[in-house]
């Protein structure tokens, strides 16, 4: 009669555990190998009241507040989706800044516009230049103005003033962060009557190694599957 035996070892890694199956195996070795760097991406959309009729404040953006500081306040309005700072009464400039973001900065953009393309938009992360000051698109025509690099710490976007309004629709950062975590191998050895599970890893983070192993008839089969309960700390191949 066909039988499964499923076994799960919980530990943290960084340590040895021996796992008794009480069965004796034949040798099988997987390397687990872990994520070693993840690359996200956010974006801040603009909304009404996003950017308050004051010249500095926050704007919020979940983990990834912005602040801003404006010249003065001439004109603080919402139109076609874009946040609309001066008018033609006069033109502002403002700097938008950002620490919270980990790891790599890879690329920033921003969507935005102004009155006869007469604002300027730079980026610099880290004091490193991602975006020389180039014109924005004229209004009503909003596109994307971008840089990109390998710096990591604080973004500052400036816009400089032009002639009258400045439209900002949205900021999109995409940044890397690298694994600590270093290759993790696991090992199944006959022992007699039980076989021995060694998992290292750097730092300690827990996951659940499941090996399945199959018989028939009380012969063990010399094929054992390893899975990983956490694909973000090492995957099984």
């Amino acid at each position: 009669m066909n039988k499964l035996f499923t076994k799960i070892a919980a530990l943290a890694l960084g340590a040895t555990m021996a796992v008794g199956v009480g069965v004796a195996v034949a040798s099988n070795s997987r390397e687990a190998s872990p994520v070693f760097a993840a690359v996200s991406t956010d974006t801040w959309n603009a909304s009404s009241g996003a950017i308050a009729a004051q010249t500095s404040g926050t704007i919020e953006n979940g983990d990834y507040d912005w602040s801003f500081t404006r010249s003065s306040v001439v004109y603080t309005g919402f139109s076609s989706s874009c946040i609309q700072l001066g008018s033609k009464s006069g033109a502002e400039t403002l700097t938008l800044r950002n620490s919270n973001y980990p790891g790599t900065i890879k690329s920033v953009s921003t969507e935005c516009s102004s009155y006869s393309g007469a604002h300027t938009v730079s980026i610099t992360v880290g004091g490193d230049t991602y975006l020389a000051s180039t014109a924005t698109p004229s209004w009503t025509t909003v596109s994307s103005k971008s840089g990109t690099g390998t710096s990591s710490g604080e973004i500052v976007i400036t816009f400089n003033a032009g002639s009258r309004a400045l439209y900002i629709k949205s900021i999109t950062v995409q940044y890397e962060v690298a694994s600590s975590k270093t290759d993790t191998t696991t090992t199944i050895s006959a022992a007699g009557s039980k076989t021995t599970l060694d998992v290292t890893a750097s730092p300690a983070d827990t996951v659940v190694l499941t090996p399945t192993i199959s018989y028939t008839g009380g012969t063990i089969s010399s094929s054992v599957t390893w899975t990983s309960s956490d694909t973000s700390v090492a995957t099984v191949s």
